[in-house]
């Protein structure tokens, strides 16, 4: 089996049977010492042993992009940005010739864009970081049930430390500048872009999984080390789902310009009455970009404390403000389905169609599914209790409880109003149906009319020809001879007789198609009861019981 890795547009491959070769952890962080580390770790989660089996490339090196905030005592930020492993490397081996008190306290945020194998074991390396974090990132399965699949189990609810470490998986709304395609991956960190159909064709605008990972630890002395990962901008696309072969069919690798939905999500820093006093909003260029906007620019804001966990304050916030993009997007789709089915006379329908908006409907409710159980996941990760919003809980915008129980309880809206409108569109099949049946049912009258009329037809000119053929035996019943009017005389008598013995054989059959005598006799009847009454009188009392 062969896997490529898409660079600009180039696939590179490399084979998995050199790969199970290395040694375990070395997809991670490559061969160095901090191999060692996930490799004794991979007895504690066995997920360490093995990349995502559904990813088409592996982790480069230096393919990511580190920068460092430094918070100083009134936490006013210096941000640093490292262009290579080197620089990150020289700068934290300093620390270990440095007076091992610092004069105050260091608190410091690394924020990593991307995997890099280098990076991973660097910093992985100097602070002793699980490597379950980094695999944690990795991952980009939703599921996996086969015994040789991506392995993703999460741990204990019990063991979630939101002060120590935590994931939160996100969702960004993007519009694509050219044409979908059902199956879409971001070529860097093979996460699904969702498509959803609107009128049969596939909307430009997808929806993008996103996760970030944040990492702490502290020190007696009062300083903290904080590490977020996050995923990078969408360049490069992976479209169509690919076979590993052989032979090998690796997905098309293309570049397609993208922005964010409605110009992205809204700041969260509430503005001042004034507007020469307004603030600049973030970049919406990425999460490292927009982290450090915020903290460039808000840090007074926030608290002066000495937890770890307040480098997250941002990081949470924007994460929600994304959410409310997602269910305001989601909730013009249901909308619109919801208005399309509203206040029609002739919904002019038709049973490919339902098929067509039911499969969809079940996509978008299996998707508004996983986007609650993720929101309930990072509740469950952060600690936020499972309530619903309390309105009076108004002026401490740092905490995010009241965000994502808002969030989840939308979420479950949307769902809930997604179901009845699957429940609605199996109503709308059978509807569709019937009226399948029923225009089936006029051609088939119609069709039944034109038979009739050919049947009309035939008993008028049978009679006929059964008459001409009889007199044709003798020259003197001929057109023109002296006897012709005899032919008359018995022909058309006999046509009527034929359609009055048709009439009378149709009376008997009932609504089921059978001939019946009651049946017949019971419709003479009631078409002349003067005339039939005596026959009526007569033929009854022998027809005890008879069907």
């Amino acid at each position: 089996m062969v896997r490529p890795d898409c660079d600009n547009g180039v696939f590179r491959l490399q084979s998995s049977r050199q790969s199970s070769r290395r040694r375990v952890g070395a997809w991670l962080s490559g061969d160095s010492s901090y191999q060692q580390d996930v490799e004794r770790f991979a007895f504690l989660n066995p997920a360490l042993e093995e990349r995502d089996r559904n990813s088409w490339s592996p982790i480069p090196p230096s393919n990511a992009r580190v920068g460092m905030l430094e918070l100083k005592q009134d936490y006013s930020p210096s941000r640093k940005v490292f262009l290579s492993e080197d620089e990150l490397g020289s700068y934290l081996s300093k620390e270990t010739t440095a007076p091992s008190s610092p004069p105050e306290p260091r608190r410091r945020i690394f924020i990593m864009e991307g995997l890099a194998t280098d990076y991973i074991a660097t910093l992985g390396k100097h602070f002793n970081i699980d490597p379950t974090v980094f695999m944690r990132q990795e991952r980009s399965t939703l599921w996996d049930p086969r015994h040789e699949g991506t392995r993703n189990t999460p741990c204990l609810p019990s063991l979630l430390d939101p002060e120590a470490s935590f994931q939160i998986k996100y969702y960004e709304v993007r519009y694509f500048h050219s044409k979908m395609d059902l199956v879409m991956k971001c070529a860097r960190t093979g996460r699904h872009i969702g498509v959803t159909k609107s009128s049969g064709e596939l909307d430009q605008v997808a929806i993008v999984r996103r996760t970030c990972s944040f990492w702490s630890r502290c020190e007696d002395s009062g300083s903290w080390d904080a590490v977020i990962l996050c995923d990078p901008p969408i360049e490069n696309v992976l479209i169509g789902r690919g076979e590993v072969g052989p032979p090998l069919k690796p997905p098309i690798c293309e570049k397609i310009e993208n922005s964010l939905w409605q110009g992205g999500y809204l700041d969260f820093i509430k503005s001042p009455a004034s507007a020469p006093h307004l603030h600049n909003g973030p970049p919406r260029t990425s999460m490292l970009d927009d982290i450090c906007h915020y903290w460039l620019q808000h840090s007074g804001l926030l608290p002066n404390t000495n937890r770890p966990d307040v480098a997250t304050v941002f990081m949470k916030k924007i994460v929600a403000s994304n959410y409310m993009q997602l269910i305001e997007y989601l909730r013009g789709v249901i909308s619109t389905i919801e208005w399309q089915l509203s206040r029609r006379t002739d919904l002019g329908i038709d049973i490919p169609w339902v098929e067509e908006q039911w499969s969809s409907l079940q996509a978008l409710n299996r998707r508004l599914i996983e986007y609650s159980d993720d929101a309930e996941a990072i509740m469950l990760s952060l600690g936020i209790p499972y309530d619903r919003p309390d309105p009076t809980n108004i002026g401490d915008w740092i905490s995010c409880n009241k965000d994502y129980q808002y969030i989840f309880n939308r979420l479950r809206a949307l769902s809930t109003r997604t179901g009845l409108l699957l429940s609605s569109m199996t109503g709308l099949a059978g509807i569709a149906g019937n009226s399948q049946a029923l225009n089936e049912a006029r051609r088939s009258l119609k069709e039944a009319k034109g038979i009739k009329t050919l049947t009309l037809l035939a008993m008028i000119f049978i009679p006929l020809a059964y008459c001409c053929g009889l007199f044709s035996m003798n020259d003197m019943y001929l057109p023109g001879k002296h006897k012709f009017w005899i032919y008359l005389a018995v022909s058309l008598p006999l046509i009527i007789v034929v359609f009055l013995a048709a009439f009378l054989i149709d009376l008997g059959y009932g609504d089921d198609g059978v001939w019946r005598l009651p049946t017949f006799l019971a419709k003479l009847h009631l078409g002349s009861p003067e005339v039939s009454g005596s026959l009526t009188a007569r033929v009854f009392p022998y027809l005890g019981g008879w069907h």
